[in-house]
């Protein structure tokens, strides 16, 4: 079994996605690296799509309000908006916020 970090290029759509959700959340490069325990010089990269621990990628989607979901090659993947889940006047929750976090996702299989 292996140990230790492991590093991946982040694709460019998903850092671009990082840039975007961090500033939904209105978090700094350097904010949101204090708070995944990493640093500026590495979060910078990691949304350019440069290779970063994978460790660090999920703690700074979990971080700005994301996760990552692992769906079986082949699948049909349906985002579908989710009532209720961001109201307005909820603190820090825009139109942009209610429509982030406002969504289901249905993974069917594709031989169905």
């Amino acid at each position: 079994m292996r140990t230790g970090h492991r590093t991946s290029a982040v694709h460019p759509a998903c850092g671009q996605l990082q840039v975007t959700t961090r500033g939904h959340v209105g978090l700094s490069q350097t904010e949101l690296a204090e708070a995944i325990g990493s640093s500026r010089p590495t979060v910078s990269p990691m949304e350019r799509g440069a290779p970063v621990a994978v460790d660090t990628v999920l703690a700074a989607l979990a971080e700005c309000g994301d996760e990552v979901v692992v769906v079986p090659r082949g699948s049909v993947v349906t985002v579908t908006s989710r009532p209720g889940s961001c109201t307005s006047g909820s603190p820090g929750c825009d139109a942009a916020e209610r429509e982030r976090l406002g969504r289901e996702i249905v993974v069917q299989d594709s031989t169905d």
